[in-house]
């Protein structure tokens, strides 16, 4: 295909998807009478009941090549599982809503997948962790052949490689201009995986944090994962786990106050509540982890409260690790009320 008839191939899709674009901006901003359905208050609960039991379970077993609706984002939104990224990641490029590419970074399929299947969005693309994405549900999987073709295309839109001139074919024309709507398009899908970005991005502190503990514990710092002493009395030698309720304070470096520390071995519930010297909630150890064995991130502290449930009984091991990565066990144990 000469230069002359690629340019304008590449200008027709751009304006398709301005047109297309533009009316669903006018459709959203129509007026629609409010429909109002009085409802009680058990029919909502049996709606939500029934609309639970339809719902299929998230397809977990994340492989390159799958298309995946995405849950965690605003809108219906599908996306391409291209290639590892590193052990626990994926690089993952979003799909348009629309049925041609809006500017050069982004690709048309080979292939007619569908209405909001057609178009990937290279610009938007992403690596999101394995955890994150295995909340989604497979809709297909591409060939190998249309996967590389996507890929390609990434690698050209971040630096690297070239596109072909059948590629180049399937792409629109660059954005040039401030004022150009497309630059609304842009902020519109991104706000999109706003929600899901964040969940991602605290999944990925939690395993930093998890990776620099096991780092220390490497230079052999054991000690602070052997049980508490707190838990120590409860211990029931047969079983290895904790057989009485324990309600105690403790104390933490650092910390100008107490750790109140409630287990209960009946339902495997263990509770922690942050208290200042005067014995007031204390957001002091907001953001830190709560590790048990085998430094195993349980969760983080979060508005001076800490609750787990074990369902298969609490050996003892607990530790507190601060936002550097610091291990800090619990100490003493005074019993509380």
């Amino acid at each position: 295909m000469d230069r002359k008839k690629l340019i304008e191939v590449r200008k027709a899709s751009t304006r398709n998807f301005l047109v297309a674009y533009g009316l669903l901006k006018e459709l959203a901003q129509g007026n629609v009478d409010d429909v109002a359905v009085d409802t009680t208050p058990e029919e909502n609960a049996a709606a939500r009941e029934e609309c639970a039991r339809l719902v299929r379970p998230f397809d977990d077993d994340v492989a390159a090549g799958q298309v995946r609706a995405l849950s965690g984002v605003k809108e219906i939104t599908y996306a391409l599982v291209a290639r590892k990224w590193n052990d626990r990641s994926w690089l993952v490029i979003p799909f348009s809503s629309f049925s041609e590419p809006a500017m050069d970074t982004e690709l048309k399929l080979k292939i007619d997948g569908g209405l909001g299947l057609r178009v990937v969005q290279l610009w938007n693309a992403r690596s999101l962790l394995t955890e994150t994405i295995a909340k989604s549900w497979l809709v297909c999987t591409l060939s190998d052949e249309d996967v590389a073709d996507v890929v390609s295309a990434w690698q050209w839109s971040v630096g690297s490689g070239e596109l072909s001139d059948g590629q180049l074919a399937r792409t629109g024309m660059p954005i040039m201009r401030r004022d150009d709507p497309r630059i609304a398009y842009e902020d519109e899908a991104l706000a999109n995986f706003a929600e899901l970005d964040a969940a991602d991005l605290a999944a990925n502190e939690r395993w930093s944090m998890i990776d620099l503990v096991r780092h220390r514990i490497g230079e052999c710092r054991w000690g602070a994962f052997r049980s508490s002493p707190v838990f120590e009395k409860g211990y029931a030698l047969a079983a290895a786990s904790v057989a009485e309720p324990v309600s105690a304070n403790c104390n933490v470096d650092g910390l100008d106050g107490t750790v109140h520390v409630r287990y209960s071995p009946a339902d495997g519930h263990l509770m922690l509540r942050v208290h200042d010297s005067d014995g007031n909630r204390s957001p002091a150890l907001d953001g830190w982890g709560v590790f048990g064995k085998d430094a195993t991130l349980l969760g983080t502290i979060e508005g001076a409260t800490f609750a787990y449930e074990f369902k298969d009984g609490f050996d003892g091991v607990l530790a507190l690790v601060d936002e550097e990565g610091n291990v800090h066990p619990l100490q003493g144990g005074a019993e509380a009320p």
